[in-house]
């Protein structure tokens, strides 16, 4: 039995552990489907069907010249476009800079990974069975809010000005597709294939999003709670609770960084750069631990997802892999007049900005920034 068999073998050991069906049918001499189904009465079906090759050939059918070890990397990376093995340096290991790793992975893309997968060609072997009650939303635990949700259609002409205008909060200059990217409700292929036609910022989004993706999967201590960089785990943290309370609410008495939480907390949506403002502030300006802002937004977002929401608050706080360095500190008031000049975003969620009822800041930004400057500094020449 060769290795490839004795990984299967532990596989379909471990799935039969967990109480799984496994069914195998024979399609082609060299090609064998497997679908999974749970063996307990179902809520919902989930079909995974892996298409693997014994003998290690290539895929049977005409001018194919893609090795069926890639279907079967593609059949696992339904989130992201590349899978967590696929864009590596050229010596096997993982990358840890964003920059050249995009470059690999605009270097890799073709059509192969941009079209719809032939699933079609399967249906023959799915295995049949009488259809199992779906529950409502209600019964699992949802709630109508009353609050418009993003639509999952693609606007062509947003994303062809996304480089002009995904910085601005107080105008509509994003796509909002995060959420359906984070439930799969709109395909990453579909949206990548369309990115790449008419904006390379937004395509970048994406490869951003395979990045953190790799990330967690290589770098197992950023799943266990653990900065990607060790040493910055010695920071020393302030963890004021009433400051990290008065940032939960929206009360630091920084209009942009108010109103962003506030966006939050309402619609459990915030903006790209409102995020980072925000984490930035959390970490650097109050010294809180940047795990209890990514914990909070966990809580909050409605397009959380694990490897982004980690990866972006340890890019702010300057702990993660490719991170903005620990000297660079946002400044929210230098921010709010770059982005929100006319203060469009500020005032929809901060109707008492001009009143006395605004608290006035808790921590003065020169003062914050050389207190972090200091402890950071310090961390990273191992004192």
């Amino acid at each position: 039995m060769n290795k490839k068999q004795l990984a299967i073998l532990a596989v379909v050991s471990g799935l039969i552990v967990c109480g799984l069906f496994m069914y195998f049918f024979r399609t082609r001499m060299n090609k064998i489907v497997l679908i999974l189904l749970p063996r307990m009465e179902l809520t919902s079906l989930v079909l995974v069907i892996l298409v693997i090759s014994f003998s290690g050939d290539k895929m049977n059918r005409p001018n194919s010249s893609v090795p069926i070890q890639r279907l079967f990397n593609r059949s696992l990376a339904r989130q992201v476009i590349f899978s967590k093995e696929e864009i590596l340096k050229d010596d096997g290991e993982p990358y840890t800079v964003f920059t050249p790793y995009s470059k690999k992975w605009l270097a890799t893309l073709n059509d192969f990974y941009l079209r719809p997968y032939p699933t079609k060609e399967y249906g023959e072997n799915f295995y049949n069975q009488s259809p199992h009650p779906i529950p409502s939303l209600t019964d699992i635990g949802f709630e109508k809010v009353g609050k418009p949700f993003p639509s999952q259609e693609i606007d062509y002409e947003l994303i062809r000005n996304y480089k002009q205008t995904r910085d601005y909060p107080g105008d509509a200059g994003t796509s909002r597709l995060s959420v359906h990217l984070r439930f799969g409700t709109i395909s990453v292929r579909a949206l990548a294939s369309t990115a790449k036609k008419l904006s390379g910022t937004y395509l970048n989004e994406l490869i951003w999003r395979d990045f953190y993706h790799m990330v967690l999967w290589h770098f197992p201590q950023v799943r266990k709670g653990k900065a990607f960089r060790p040493e910055m785990d010695n920071i020393r943290w302030r963890n004021n609770e009433k400051e990290f309370e008065a940032w939960c609410e929206g009360r630091t008495g920084y209009p942009i960084v108010d109103a962003g939480m506030r966006e939050l907390n309402e619609t459990g949506f915030m903006h790209n750069r409102v995020r980072m403002i925000t984490a930035s502030f959390l970490a650097k300006h109050l010294l809180v631990d940047w795990r209890w802002g990514e914990a909070y937004f966990a809580k909050k977002l409605l397009d959380y997802d694990y490897a982004a929401n980690n990866g972006g608050w340890q890019w702010a706080a300057g702990t993660g892999t490719d991170a903005m360095p620990y000297f660079r500190i946002f400044n929210p008031s230098l921010q709010a007049k770059k982005f929100d000049k006319d203060l469009q975003y500020i005032r929809k969620w901060i109707p008492e900005i001009d009143s006395f009822d605004y608290p006035r800041p808790f921590v003065e930004h020169e003062f914050a920034r050389k207190r972090a400057l200091e402890e950071y500094t310090k961390v990273a020449k191992g004192k």
